[in-house]
């Protein structure tokens, strides 16, 4: 990991709520392979899953708590970038 120049981030103390949310969609994403009718049996094959769903997550399924209930995708390209 040091030498591809990865560094490790911890959330805050006392701050459940990011926590939250990675668990949340790593709970999504569980269900989801779970229920997928041909389960991987090797780590191309689980990565080949992994890509449909951050494919179907980000780009396709609509978010209850985004406004209009559109996807990440669209969120993201919709708001105004930060510039120097």
């Amino acid at each position: 990991m040091h030498r591809l120049k990865v560094t490790q981030k911890n959330s805050r103390p006392n701050h459940p709520t990011t926590c939250g949310k990675v668990e949340r969609f790593q709970q999504t994403l569980k269900k989801w392979l779970r229920g997928q009718p041909t389960q991987p049996t090797t780590i191309t094959q689980l990565q080949t899953l992994i890509d449909a769903f951050v494919d179907e997550y980000n780009h396709r399924r609509p978010h209850h708590s985004l406004p209009q209930r559109c996807t990440p995708a669209t969120a993201y390209q919709t708001r105004p970038k930060a510039e120097p």
